[in-house]
């Protein structure tokens, strides 16, 4: 089973739906509202070298940056959110070798290997994305709901009058949509620490 940052029922609570939307069509914004939200609160760093001893025995490294994030979006940091590579030449590309990640601790900036890396290894990389501050994941269902909620009713109801019907539901497009976006925005600024401003932020489009 596929695991999300949040779920299609918290989508339809976010769109004032019970049942009148299908739970598939939910998870493909979802997926969407996850990527993007990804990008939103982390950065992404490539070959980033780690520092420890590289003499064949040791299994522990450091990264540059503190607070690893999870990027496979199941709301936990875990090996499967670092990708370590192995270099027997630090000025070619081609020589990187895969290497097994064992264990991270993702506030410490430490990675645990599987197994000590060779000495003949010039340099240890990660490849990784990291938060810029301490995020709480309980937060997080919320925002990427508000995203995947706006994504939907730019996608599925971008061409209806600003008016429509749904089921029972009466929802004003033209004063909704925009409101969804927003108030993924407060909640990200939450996640990340920030104070969000009043007034309304510009909403992107849904890039299919």
């Amino acid at each position: 089973m596929t695991e999300h940052y949040t779920t299609p029922d918290i989508v339809k609570k976010k769109l004032g739906f019970s049942t009148e939307v299908d739970d598939q069509v939910l998870e493909y914004y979802i997926g969407e509202a996850e990527k993007d939200m990804l990008k939103d609160i982390t950065i992404h760093v490539l070959d980033d070298q780690l520092s420890g001893n590289i003499d064949g025995t040791n299994k522990t490294f450091e990264t540059s940056n503190t607070f690893i994030a999870d990027q496979n979006f199941n709301l936990r940091v875990d090996s499967n959110d670092v990708q370590v590579y192995g270099w027997t030449d630090i000025d070619d590309p081609s020589t990187k070798a895969s290497l097994s990640v064992s264990t991270i601790y993702p506030e410490y900036s430490k990675i645990i290997l599987t197994s000590a890396p060779a000495s003949t290894y010039e340099q240890i990389t990660a490849d990784y994305y990291y938060y810029p501050c301490k995020v709480y994941f309980d937060q997080f269902p919320d925002a990427c709901a508000y995203l995947a909620a706006y994504y939907y009713a730019l996608g599925e109801h971008a061409m209806l009058p600003e008016a429509w019907m749904h089921g029972s539901y009466r929802f004003t497009f033209g004063r909704e949509y925009r409101y969804l976006y927003n108030e993924y925005i407060r909640k990200i600024d939450r996640i990340l620490g920030r104070i969000s401003e009043k007034g309304e932020h510009d909403v992107p489009s849904l890039m299919r």
